[in-house]
């Protein structure tokens, strides 16, 4: 925070994480370059009315958009105003629909194709979820989804997330998978899941509710981009 001023300067140093087969660590030195660097696009200086405003939190994620320029016709909304975590459910089925690596994506045009799940012995780390879900998860260095609409509970594994539209959303849950594979800000901070502890993963979701997504502000807009 300045000492001469009303103002708090936030920097995103997610690009300055250093990682190797085991452990996570931050290069100072870059985060320091960043922090007397002019670029824009990682750093910015809010008024502390703003922070206050948004319920007083320090989620870099609220202040800085590190994504393309905004295309004609699309406007930003945050991910939070859509969507909310999966509440998990009581489950006591020795079997049941088991998501596997292969049911993720990250085609947009192969995302809502029918697949066939497979039915696999649930194991006690494993959570149960019902109805339409995005499920996200990082595989291969890239956030991966899986669009859930069974008619039965499925279950996930604890490094996969689970999302779902808030009551009376106007906006579709196929629209929103399609929102967060083209935003940078949650590709960003979603690769920061692959390899950290499973406190963290559960972290790092929640702030991706913060996140904000670029959307068509015409309603045709986004249903002709799923057509």
């Amino acid at each position: 925070k300045s000492r001469d001023s009303n103002k708090v300067t936030f920097v995103d140093g997610s690009d300055c994480i250093v990682k190797d087969s085991k452990t996570q660590d931050l290069d100072v030195d870059s985060v320091l370059e960043l922090v007397h660097n002019d670029d824009i696009t990682h750093k910015v200086s809010v008024d502390v009315d703003e922070i206050f405003n948004n319920d007083s939190s320090w989620d870099v994620n609220r202040y800085i958009l590190n994504i393309e320029e905004l295309e004609e016709g699309k406007r930003y909304i945050p991910l939070s105003d859509v969507l909310e975590l999966g509440t998990p459910i009581i489950s006591n089925d020795e079997t049941g629909i088991v998501l596997k690596p292969t049911d993720f994506s990250d085609n947009i045009s192969v995302l809502f194709e029918d697949f066939n799940p497979e039915q696999n012995k649930i194991t006690s780390t494993m959570k149960a979820y019902e109805g339409r879900h995005i499920v996200l998860s990082v595989l291969q260095n890239k956030i991966k989804l899986c669009v859930c609409d069974f008619e039965e509970p499925f279950y996930l594994n604890q490094n996969q997330v689970a999302f779902s539209l808030k009551e009376n959303s106007l906006i579709s849950l196929e629209y929103m998978a399609y929102a967060i594979l083209n935003s940078k800000n949650i590709q960003r901070l979603a690769l920061m899941m692959n390899g950290v502890s499973i406190r963290v993963t559960r972290q790092l979701a929640k702030q991706m509710l913060d996140c904000k997504v670029a959307i068509h502000s015409d309603v045709a807009e986004r249903n002709n981009t799923l057509l």
